[in-house]
């Protein structure tokens, strides 16, 4: 409640990406916001305020800050490398500057009950159109709007508010002795105070005969703490059509009467002055809007308050808001002796006070377009490089989503492998998370290597193990039986050994996995682990000819040259960054290859779920493993149920026409929320339009395009990046992939 019969609601709402849609989604755009506004009956109140709040650049780099481990000292140098690049990305950008905007709606009624009621139904049409044109909404409950007003009457400080009914009872303070600022002084003639704060307040005249639907955006991108207020309202359709049906009657009769006394001069009566043609032509046109056209009546206040702690900055911000509004053909006019008054409207709460009105048809209104650029920034999460068009920070958590999946897509050279090594960079120093990584060129190793991590080279002359019958107890499920969950596992790793096994086989397989493994439960300790050898060795000294055809083909992985895997685990597999090194690998191996790494993804996974941490799986040459039905099997099994298991499997590979070979690939970027995508081939920009609903415009960021610069969607939303890295620094050796970078 405002005052005795007025009764107000405040929403938070985010930004969509009206200035990088194509001409087509911004038509469409344009027409929801135009159906948006028309949903406001004539006895609704209406305020959209626009926020750019200047944060204290001490309070956001917490928000970019690396959390204090103490079990990384011995990382310190490529740590505070890591964070300085962070602080130097900050000062590129103007994330210091917050752009947040509101809408309030108001009702007048005698009672609350009313209200309530009414301020609900609009609020649930607002929400459901937002929802429609992808717009994010949030109502503000009661404490959440006291604190916004707090903050928009301390516009230059950072403020805490502790703000608990009981205890204002308690004290006898009002609401106003916790929001407002100690002291205000309107006594000037342009400009006012507020607490520690000055402010000047001014209004938009417009005189063009078009509308821009760029003013909001340009006004908003000025590097200094500015409000944007308008305050609109309907006409009673009934009374707009009369009410510019007088206009237009009242134009013609002033024509009529230049007309005739023209004639009586003896001049040419058609002869009439600019100005009232164009009155008479507007009136005409507003007319045939309102009736023909499904067109409301606002009557709008434009208002522009600007904020400083200094009064002698606020003559060169209104420079720069004027040289903005110059460029429509429009004005910045001081709020004489109206300080105050502008000074209340541009709260958000939905009460003006300055009636400096100016009349828009609901298609002229709509250019104030709301929506502009947005933004991903979420504090303490990952960095992925600037916003291109704003030059802001792009950070994400992926853990946010609900399939934290991700791709991450481009030509040769384009950045892919650096982008992932970035990503491991940051999540090792921002988290206690395992790190998997699947590496077919040897890429990873000198950074697994540096942060203190395993490398594992699977190849015939290599002297690590593992031994792909190891087993862990609290590893599966609670009610799964181990061996039951493993045999499934060996199960596939003998068809990828030997081929297709029928149903006579795989039951005999299963019978001598239980016997090997009886020696290890009644004793677990390593030596009684069963290998290769062993199920080999049991299959032998089994009467059937199945056992003895299983074993036929199993013996060159046993006795063979290809018994790589015939042998007990004798590496540090415990290590929280694991690098398997396949580049050495053969064709013969490495299939069972990757399902044995797979095995221990899964066994990771679910320790990791036991110790509550997640396990981020990184697989380069991604379409390679999607080459063969087996492991493709597999790989989509992992992207469909790592998300209960608060697992981030991330695919990375060159052409996206190649992966979408395998039938199994449609599936896994349909489960991928996250896609990182750097320059692409022309047929896979299609390919990707198609599925992720990517713009020409948006495409344009991944045709031709720099090293490091690209899009990243992330859950239905599309941003333009550049991850320009310093090159002077440790860390950069350590994870670019160029060979001209090596000297």
């Amino acid at each position: 409640m405002v005052s005795s019969d007025y009764y107000t609601k405040t929403m938070q709402f985010d930004d969509i990406n009206y200035k990088l849609a194509s001409q087509a989604e911004q038509e469409a755009i344009y027409a929801k916001y135009c159906n948006f506004l028309n949903h406001f009956e004539h006895d609704v109140e209406i305020q959209f305020s626009f926020q750019n709040k200047i944060i204290d650049i001490n309070e956001f780099r917490k928000y970019i800050e690396l959390p204090k481990r103490t079990d990384q000292k011995q990382f310190a140098d490529i740590r505070e490398e890591y964070e300085e690049m962070l602080l130097n990305q900050l000062e590129k950008g103007s994330n210091g500057i917050r752009q947040i905007k509101y809408l309030t709606f108001g009702v007048h009624e005698s009672n609350f009950k009313k209200a309530k009621i009414m301020l609900e139904r609009t609020e649930l049409e607002i929400t459901k159109i937002f929802k429609s044109m992808k717009v994010v909404s949030h109502t503000l409950n009661g404490y959440e709007r006291l604190k916004l007003l707090k903050e928009s009457m301390h516009p230059c400080q950072t403020v805490s508010f502790n703000f608990d009914w009981k205890k204002r009872y308690q004290s006898g303070m009002s609401v106003k002795d916790y929001i407002a600022p100690t002291s205000m002084d309107f006594g000037r003639l342009r400009s006012f105070r507020m607490g520690s704060t000055y402010g000047a307040s001014y209004y938009i005249y417009i005189d063009a005969a078009e509308i821009s639907d760029r003013i909001i955006e340009d006004i908003m991108a000025i590097d200094s703490n500015i409000h944007v207020n308008i305050h609109t309202h309907s006409m009673e359709q009934q009374k707009a059509l009369n009410f510019v049906s007088k206009k237009l009657t009242n134009a013609n009769e002033v024509k009529v009467r230049k007309q005739q006394k023209a004639a009586e001069l003896g001049h040419d009566g058609d002869i009439l002055s600019m100005d009232l043609l164009n009155d008479i032509s507007a009136a005409q046109n507003i007319y045939q809007d309102l009736s023909q056209r499904n067109n409301r009546f606002f009557i709008t206040t434009l208002l522009v308050t600007a904020y400083s702690k200094n009064p002698s900055e606020l003559p060169g911000i209104e420079k720069d808001i004027a040289s903005v509004l110059q460029k429509y053909k429009c004005e910045l006019r001081p709020l004489d002796d109206m300080q105050e008054e502008g000074a209340m409207s541009s709260l958000p709460i939905g009460i003006n006070k300055v009636e400096i009105n100016r009349s828009f048809t609901t298609i002229e209104l709509a250019a104030f377009m709301p929506f502009t650029t947005q933004e991903l920034f979420m504090p303490y999460s990952t960095y992925y490089g600037l916003n291109s068009i704003s030059n802001n920070m792009i950070l994400l958590n992926r853990k946010s989503l609900k399939s934290g999946n991700g791709l991450i897509l481009g030509l040769p050279g384009g950045g892919k492998s650096f982008a992932a090594k970035r990503e491991i960079s940051d999540t090792f120093f921002r988290t206690s998370d395992y790190i998997i990584i699947c590496d077919p060129e040897s890429e990873y190793t000198a950074l697994t290597q540096k942060l203190g991590g395993t490398v594992i080279d699977i190849s015939a002359t290599s002297k690590n193990h593992i031994n792909p019958f190891d087993i862990s107890l609290k590893s599966y499920e609670k009610g799964d039986d181990p061996v039951a969950v493993k045999s499934q596992f060996i199960l596939s790793m003998c068809e990828a050994a030997i081929g297709e096994i029928n149903a006579g086989e795989k039951s005999v397989i299963d019978r001598c996995l239980k016997k090997i493994y009886d020696k290890y439960f009644r004793n677990p300790v390593p030596e009684n682990m069963p290998i290769f050898e062993d199920l080999y060795n049991e299959l032998r000294n089994t009467d059937s000819k199945h056992a003895q055809n299983v074993a036929d083909g199993l013996e060159l992985y046993v006795t063979g040259s290809l018994s790589i895997f015939n042998h007990r685990t004798n590496i540090d597999i415990d290590s929280r960054v694991v690098c398997f090194d396949i580049k050495k690998l053969s064709e013969h191996l490495h299939k069972i290859g990757i399902l044995i790494i797979t095995d221990f993804v899964w066994n990771r996974v679910s320790d990791g779920r036991d110790n509550k941490k997640s396990t981020w799986y990184y697989i380069d040459e991604f379409h390679r493993i999607l080459e063969d039905q087996l492991t493709a099997v597999y790989t989509k099994d992992m992207w469909k149920r790592f998300r209960k298991w608060h697992a981030l499997p991330t695919g990375i590979t060159q052409n996206v026409s190649d992966f979408l070979i395998s039938p199994q690939a449609e599936s896994i970027l349909k489960n991928s929320q996250f896609v990182y995508m750097l320059e692409q081939a022309a047929g896979d920009r299609e390919i990707l339009a198609a599925h992720l609903n990517i713009s020409p415009q948006q495409l344009e960021y991944v045709t031709d395009s720099g090293e490091g610069e690209g899009l990243i969607y992330f859950n239905g939303t599309i941003i333009p990046f550049k991850d320009k890295f310093p090159k002077n620094t440790l860390i950069y050796k350590l994870i670019t992939t160029k060979a001209s970078d090596d000297t």
